[in-house]
């Protein structure tokens, strides 16, 4: 909850949504997973969480039977997170539960964002050079 009122930001956002787009039918639903490397044949794509220090009491962060504490650095791997994580499979569950019961028709949209640590030395997908894949900046 980041908003001043009082309630998700998803639920602010879809009342937002409702009131300044009424004829509004649908609705996309983005889901990021992460990459970790630019060239495709060897990308392993995964979810990744924000922080490891603190799940929820009701729905702890789980997605495609990961949980929070398994495997792999989250999305911000040390730094202020860029994109968010990946949101657990119950809240997207939720969202989309939350979405029908406000009249809207939800569109699940699965992305996938460049997780690719800068520093790395995976080579330059265009070139085959050793070179940084960064999500910062794209391949150096």
């Amino acid at each position: 909850m980041n908003s001043p009122s009082g309630e998700t930001d998803f639920a602010t956002s879809i009342t937002a949504l409702s009131e300044e787009l009424p004829d509004c039918g649908s609705v996309s639903l983005v889901v990021s997973w992460f990459g970790n490397d630019l060239r495709c044949a060897d990308c392993e794509v995964r979810p990744l969480w924000e922080q490891q220090e603190v799940d929820g009491d009701t729905m702890p962060w789980r997605v495609a039977d990961t949980s929070r504490g398994a495997g792999g650095a989250g999305a911000a791997s040390g730094r202020p997170a860029v994109y968010g994580g990946t949101p657990s499979d119950a809240s997207v569950i939720e969202s989309i539960r939350g979405l029908k019961d406000k009249g809207f028709a939800p569109m699940f949209y699965p992305f996938i964002l460049n997780g690719a640590d800068a520093g790395n030395t995976l080579p330059n997908p265009w070139t085959g050079m050793l070179a940084s894949q960064s999500c910062h900046g794209g391949a150096g």
